[in-house]
Order: structure tokens, then sequence, then C-alpha cells
């Protein structure tokens, strides 16, 4: 991996190890310059939580799934029995809401705090699944986890964007 890179390189990224206490020089960061590149590995906790958010998305589609089958939906209908509905509006609700909230968490996470992005996104996520539970059992119960989640997610979007503001007043 260190074969194509030059020298001073080499010990530009040993340069940043050091500064972040790391004994040796790790492959995610270099610096060239004045120019710092971090990889998604500088965000260990964000990018896990984000594998459980893609797991998320495949157990909401895996409940649409089973609905169809189980109340004769066929495809590609998107309407029928109301339980392959509920499913249906959950996946689609959470499908929207995962746009959004995955750039913010990671803008957060980039600009202020990989912990602390993982820790919000896990309430988050936490809020969602309560969210896609009760949804299905009864909708009228939605609304406290959904409030929960849109709390989070205001809560990363706004920190993302304080983080962002706050870099670019930085470099001006």
């Amino acid at each position: 991996m260190w074969q194509g890179l030059s020298d001073a390189a080499r010990q530009a990224a040993g340069r940043g190890a050091a500064l972040r206490g790391v004994q040796s020089a790790p492959a995610d960061i270099f610096y060239t310059g004045d120019l710092r590149l971090l990889t998604m590995a500088s965000y260990p906790y964000t990018a896990g939580l984000t594998l459980l958010i893609v797991l998320l998305m495949f157990g909401t589609a895996s409940n649409v799934g089973y609905a169809r089958g189980r109340y004769g939906v066929k495809a590609p209908a998107v309407s029928g029995h109301p339980m392959f509905e509920r499913a249906l509006r959950i996946q689609m609700n959470t499908l929207e809401w995962t746009l959004m909230t995955l750039p913010c968490m990671w803008l957060f996470a980039a600009y202020l705090s990989d912990t602390w992005a993982a820790g919000i996104g896990g309430f988050w996520l936490a809020a969602r699944i309560a969210y896609a539970i009760l949804y299905q059992r009864d909708p009228a119960r939605r609304g406290t986890p959904f409030l929960l989640s849109s709390l989070a997610f205001g809560a990363l979007g706004l920190g993302a964007g304080y983080g962002v503001l706050r870099a670019l007043w930085l470099a001006a």
C-alpha cells in the first residue's frame, strides 16, 4: 500500500499519525502540503452505525416482502390490505428519513465528533426501530418515536451545519 508513495508523503503521514497519538503511520491519513485527507476509516463508530442503519433498511424491505406474501398483494401493486400498506409506509418513511439523516451524521462526524455523531445517530436508529414496531401494531402510536427521531435528525443537521460553517469561517 505504501509502495506508490514518495518518501515525503510517507513522512507526512507519519507526522499526522503522531499528531493523533498513533504509534505508526496509518493508511487512513496523508498530508500533502496543507491538504489533509481522511478516509472513512477515521470514523469507526459512524461507519458501524451506518451498517446498522443499512440493516434497518433491509429489515423494513423484508417486512414489505413478507406482508406482500401474507396478505396476497401481488407486485407491482402498492395498495391492498391495510397491514401491507402500513409495512410499505414504514419502509418508505424510513427510507426518506435515512436519506436525510446519513449525510448529516457523516458531516457531523467529519467536522465535530465521530463519537457524538454515532451516539446521536444511535438514538435516531433506536427511535426509528420503535417507530417501525409501533406503526405496524397501531399507527396512532407512531408519534412519539417519530418526534424523537426527528429531534435526533435535527441535532445531527444543526451540528453538521455548525461544523461546516465553522470550517468555512476558519478557512477564510
